[in-house]
């Protein structure tokens, strides 16, 4: 699955090891000249998890909002849902 052409994260090997079931949300704060800054608003209690998942959404891409035809600023907030057996 991927959110506007963007992979979705994965877990590194180490985590999938642990069987690990967890959600995490981030928040992408989008500039009007096209720049991303990436919150993790919610934890998955797993500090090696979360660093990897934050380091492959800093390389996502948006175009910026438009309002009245001039891009300007917007944020969206995604969830992720992570479930390995």
């Amino acid at each position: 699955m991927a959110l506007g052409g963007n992979p979705y994260p994965q877990l590194p090997e180490a985590v999938k090891k642990q069987a690990l079931k967890t959600t995490v949300r981030a928040v992408f704060l989008v500039a009007a000249d096209g720049s991303v800054e990436v919150q993790l608003t919610e934890s998955s209690g797993n500090s090696e998890a979360d660093a990897a998942i934050l380091e492959q959404l800093r390389r996502w891409r948006f175009k910026p909002g438009v309002q009245a035809g001039v891009p300007c600023a917007s944020s969206v907030s995604v969830r992720f849902n992570f479930s390995v057996d």
